[in-house]
């Protein structure tokens, strides 16, 4: 299955925070850190990564300062 892409359509801006995220550290919540990927056009198995945002120690309920801006693309039948 071959996905055509098309002229892009958006030009997003992702902000991302996390909740209630389960404590892996023995005596304080986990240091949280997030990894953006996106869905390969070339392969349906594969990810390609887009970045990282910083990490935030001892909270389980971050809210990231790094945002990431991406072309979407609506779907085309």
């Amino acid at each position: 299955k071959v996905r055509l892409m098309s002229t892009p359509t958006a030009l997003i801006r992702l902000h991302i925070s996390c909740r209630n995220l389960v404590w892996l550290d023995i005596f304080s919540p986990s240091d949280a850190k997030a990894l953006l990927s996106i869905l390969s056009p070339q392969n349906e198995w594969e990810y390609n990564d887009i970045g990282f945002t910083e990490k935030i120690e001892n909270n389980a309920n971050p809210d990231f300062a790094r945002t990431f801006e991406l072309l979407y693309y609506f779907e085309k039948q």
